[in-house]
């Protein structure tokens, strides 16, 4: 996506402006993470369908691309830039997240290499610019069974509480 905040924000209100949506206040959407040129219009139509004041908490799940993972990896990164603004994550709930033992790392490097869900940041910037989304949770997964993608998402539920 374009480096430039008035020609991405341009961009993304176009989309967001043309697309329909049978709901106004998903609480989950699957969205496209090729570039957001091959797939911006498809991608807001989901993001069109989230209530920014009623959202209390976003959480991104994407592959891995290019490291393999025996489970769920949480992101290092404490935020997310984007040109529109930076995206900050809630650090509380990843170390509570971590506690569980069921998470392991996806490094820097790692995140800034995949862009699986580097193409979802600047759409929750832009649904999210009335609130300044900052409770954000990044996760990637390679090879999860439904048992242990369950046990994930409890102990989600329960750090964030």
């Amino acid at each position: 996506y374009s480096g430039s905040r008035n020609q991405l924000d341009g961009e993304l209100t176009k989309w967001l402006s043309h697309a329909e949506t049978p709901v106004t206040s998903a609480r989950a959407i699957i969205s496209p993470h090729a570039g957001l040129v091959y797939c911006g219009q498809t991608g807001a139509h989901g993001f069109k369908s989230i209530n920014p004041a009623t959202t209390r908490r976003i959480i991104v799940l994407g592959p891995s691309h290019k490291k393999y993972l025996s489970g769920c990896a949480l992101s290092k990164c404490s935020k997310f830039e984007t040109p529109l603004y930076d995206l900050v994550t809630d650090s509380e709930t990843v170390a509570q997240l971590y506690k569980s033992e069921l998470f392991t790392d996806f490094d820097v490097y790692d995140d800034e290499n995949e862009h699986s869900l580097e193409m979802q940041y600047p759409y929750i910037a832009k649904v999210f610019s009335s609130v300044h989304a900052s409770l954000l949770h990044s996760f990637y997964i390679s090879s999860v069974h439904a048992s242990l993608l369950h046990s994930f998402y409890i102990s989600s539920v329960h750090a964030s509480l």
